[in-house]
């Protein structure tokens, strides 16, 4: 009897572990699954007409215009909630900037731009305000004043509206500085965390020392950056950096030296600020390709400058004047070893005969001069 109810548990735990066996494998390659392969709006975990359903059914569309569509939906699912931001956001990005080649479906820039003036109507900037640098796109702190941007850059593409962009644009740095000012006081009055105990069970230790020593060092760094201004991260830099640069295009083509006046009123404007650093170091480049345009121009114009008129004929005299109107007397080349002294020219030839015959007297006359005087001491 023992025996066999030995062979019947050994039975009994041989098929237990098969069929484990059996669904593990078959769970890991989607066959005991029933609803695997299908689409997530498919499953129960997302029924149809539900916010996650139509957000699932967004990101396995097939294409652009599909998923707009869902996108929409959802935000009809789910109203008057604040995380509605990043779902308008990716709206307006996917109808303003996405390209579907495959079903031919393009930007379409004047249906976009009523969605990005919805976010700047509806939601305001500070409520998502973050001390922490915000380094991803999908971040909601960076989603009002880039919107923004995006309407003064569609506004004029559309409706050649220079002066409602300026506004916007200035409106959006007006935002970056508020983020700007707040993470300069967070950063420069946070207290500093207190050292464990070594014998915190929970924070102490030669692990838990280690770990407040890394954030004693960010916090003095942190306090270090607000000092400096340096409190936005590179993504935050790039959208400042196109506030700043759509403001200049706001003002149409300019010549490097048209930029510095453009740039310096937002220096003015917001002093001390990334956007004054940004537009101060499109200062410093249009001043240095001012100068090398200006050198190139001067260099040009004194190429092309006019050869220098001859001087007026001078009559010499024993030869006969050029008269006026004659063409002017080649000129020869100075050759480089010939100094400041001239040879005698042709018309010279008689004053020159005359001084060398009366040098010759002269030394003649010496010797002659020499033997009547001493004749004359001797008497």
């Amino acid at each position: 009897m023992t025996s066999i109810r030995r062979r019947y548990t050994l039975a009994w735990a041989a098929a237990s572990i098969l069929v484990f066996v059996a669904w593990t494998f078959g769970v890991a390659t989607g066959q005991g699954d029933p609803t695997a392969g299908q689409a997530p709006s498919g499953s129960p975990q997302y029924p149809q007409d539900t916010f996650a359903g139509e957000m699932a059914l967004a990101e396995s569309a097939a294409d652009r215009d599909s998923r707009v569509l869902h996108l929409r939906k959802a935000l009809s699912l789910r109203p008057n909630d604040p995380a509605n931001i990043a779902i308008e956001f990716q709206i307006g990005i996917e109808l303003s900037q996405r390209i579907d080649p495959e079903h031919k479906q393009g930007p379409r820039p004047a249906e976009a731009l009523p969605v990005f003036e919805h976010i700047l109507a509806e939601y305001r900037h500070m409520d998502y305000y973050d001390k922490r640098p915000m380094d991803r796109s999908n971040s909601p702190q960076l989603m009002v004043p880039w919107a923004a941007i995006l309407v003064a850059c569609l506004d004029r593409k559309l409706d050649r509206d220079s002066t409602k962009a300026r506004e916007l644009l200035i409106s959006a740095m007006e935002m970056f500085e508020q983020t700007y000012d707040r993470r300069v006081d967070d950063w420069a009055n946070e207290p500093p965390e207190p050292r464990p105990r070594d014998d915190d069970p929970f924070r102490g230790g030669a692990i838990g020392i280690s770990k407040w020593e890394s954030r004693r060092h960010s916090w003095e760094q942190r306090k270090k950056d607000a000092a400096e201004g340096n409190v936005f991260g590179p993504l935050e830099m790039a959208i400042v950096g196109a506030a700043v640069r759509q403001f200049g295009y706001s003002f149409g083509p300019q010549q490097p030296f048209e930029v510095p006046p453009v740039m310096g009123r937002v220096v003015e404007m917001f002093p001390g600020t990334p956007m004054a650093k940004v537009a101060e170091e499109h200062i410093r480049r249009a001043s240095e390709l001012a100068e090398k345009d200006l050198l190139k121009e001067l260099s040009k114009n004194v190429e092309n400058l006019p050869s220098q008129p001859d001087p007026e004929p001078v009559a010499e005299a024993d030869g006969p004047a050029e008269l006026p109107g004659s063409p002017p007397a080649p000129v020869t080349a100075r050759r480089p070893h010939e100094g400041s002294w001239r040879l005698p020219a042709p018309s010279d030839g008689r004053r020159y005969y005359w001084a060398l015959g009366l040098a010759a007297i002269g030394v003649l006359m010496i010797p002659l001069v020499l033997s009547v005087y001493r004749r004359r001491r001797t008497s």
